[in-house]
């Protein structure tokens, strides 16, 4: 949780990315796997995030 709310703190006002952006995100960094996402300008600045864009 303190993973997300890192994201949260540093990205809110930047790329718009909401709690629960910042919670999945924090998920998929944690567990180490892929996040798919169509709204990548919420994501492609969180660092270590493997971020894929579906289209």
């Amino acid at each position: 949780m303190q993973l997300a709310i890192k994201i949260y703190s540093k990205h809110k006002l930047t790329n718009g990315t909401g709690l629960i952006d910042s919670i999945n995100a924090a998920s998929a960094i944690y567990h180490n796997v892929d996040f798919y996402s169509r709204n990548g300008k919420h994501f492609k600045r969180i660092d270590k995030l493997k971020l894929k864009v579906p289209y």
